[in-house]
């Protein structure tokens, strides 16, 4: 989804381009007993998940600020980061409940990170964590996947 709105100021000499986007992301875990084997993966060009696997991971992005994410423990959570470069704002991010493929996992609740919190890196990036409650990733080898839903406004748009 993209979404172009003008707005102009009351001189009607400046105008800034402002673009609604939508990111759907499919994420997949990849479970494991043995710790640094669990993995987690994307389809989506530009959309990283990051899990812990006996080590806290290093994002693409030192302004993600994950925190310590968790797989040993329910809820696991684990970190996403979209590389977009020009994400302004956040206007919502959710898992939908009825995409959650999973025996354990029954919800995944949406927390920004980022700078101060916003969910936004100073680059412009997209970073959140995930907390996927009934899910403890080093329990079995079982995959577990869902969609992650972010709506974001971005700045500048060029062209119509």
């Amino acid at each position: 989804m993209s979404q172009a709105i003008e707005f102009v100021n009351s001189s009607g000499f400046e105008s800034s381009r402002l673009a609604v986007r939508e990111i759907v992301a499919y994420i997949t875990i990849y479970g494991n007993t043995n710790e640094p084997s669990i993995k987690a993966g994307t389809d989506t060009t530009g959309v990283i998940p990051y899990v812990e696997n006996g080590a806290q991971p290093t994002p693409a992005d030192s302004g993600a600020n994950f925190g310590t994410l968790d797989s040993n423990t329910d809820p696991s959570t684990i970190g996403i980061l979209a590389l977009t470069g020009n994400a302004g704002r956040i206007i919502d991010a959710y898992v939908p409940f009825q995409s959650i493929s999973s025996g354990t996992m029954f919800t995944g609740s949406v927390t920004k990170v980022g700078l101060s919190s916003t969910g936004i890196t100073a680059s412009g990036n997209i970073a959140l964590v995930i907390t996927c409650s009934g899910l403890e990733i080093d329990k079995s080898i079982t995959n577990h996947s869902f969609n992650v839903v972010i709506q974001y406004l971005c700045l500048p748009v060029s062209g119509s």
